[in-house]
């Protein structure tokens, strides 16, 4: 039972972030000026990876101290915290038309499954992107369960505390910062790039 639901809990999470972190990597071009664009993407990438690393290596060790219920208390009112921050941030809008009547729910849908079905289009009919999206979206299948897995992998198999599971998540943390850094300062191009990227798939799997 906490198997499925613990599945069910990385799926929903899964698909909300599917549209969360690209709306929220689309908003910073209204926030900054045009020049310092390239800035913040990095500066958010940079506090993002080092906030998920210092949370996940320390998260193992405060379970171990206070417990589940105290940890999902904490976890909740940052969530709210940050929405507290976000009611600060005011994204130009260009206002809509005057309508007569309010819009029905299919028609408020509507931009948005056509904004989708651009998208898709987009990405189909390059075939970079498409192979890009089709491996991103193999790891992240696959990846979700390694996560979802990882504590009971670390109290039945190696009957360690679970100070270790956030030590393994930390190293999640600290790959992605790493490859982030990287990623910032290599420049690669035509078949390098694609070389490069194959390799650092197979790695990753290993």
């Amino acid at each position: 039972l906490a198997m499925g639901w613990l599945f069910v809990a990385l799926l929903v999470n899964g698909v909300l972030g599917a549209f969360f972190e690209p709306a929220l990597s689309a908003a910073v071009p209204d926030l900054v000026p045009d020049d310092q664009v390239p800035a913040a993407h990095s500066l958010g990438q940079l506090s993002y990876q080092i906030a998920m690393l210092l949370g996940q290596g320390t998260g193992g060790t405060l379970f171990r101290l206070f417990g589940a219920p105290i940890l999902f208390a904490i976890d909740g009112l940052s969530y709210l915290l940050a929405a507290l921050s976000e009611a600060f941030a005011s994204i130009p809008q260009t206002a809509p038309a005057e309508r007569e009547s309010r819009p029905t729910w299919q028609e408020e849908l509507a931009p948005f499954v056509e904004d989708v079905r651009l998208g898709l289009s987009y990405v189909w009919r390059r075939q970079g992107l498409r192979e890009v999206m089709f491996v991103s979206a193999f790891l992240s299948f696959f990846s979700m369960a390694v996560v979802g897995l990882q504590p009971f992998y670390v109290e039945r198999i190696l009957q360690a505390p679970a100070d270790w599971y956030g030590f393994m998540l930390a190293m999640f943390g600290l790959g992605a910062l790493f490859g982030t850094l990287m990623a910032g300062s290599v420049r690669l191009a035509g078949v390098r790039r694609i070389r490069w990227l194959i390799v650092l798939v197979l790695v990753q799997a290993v």
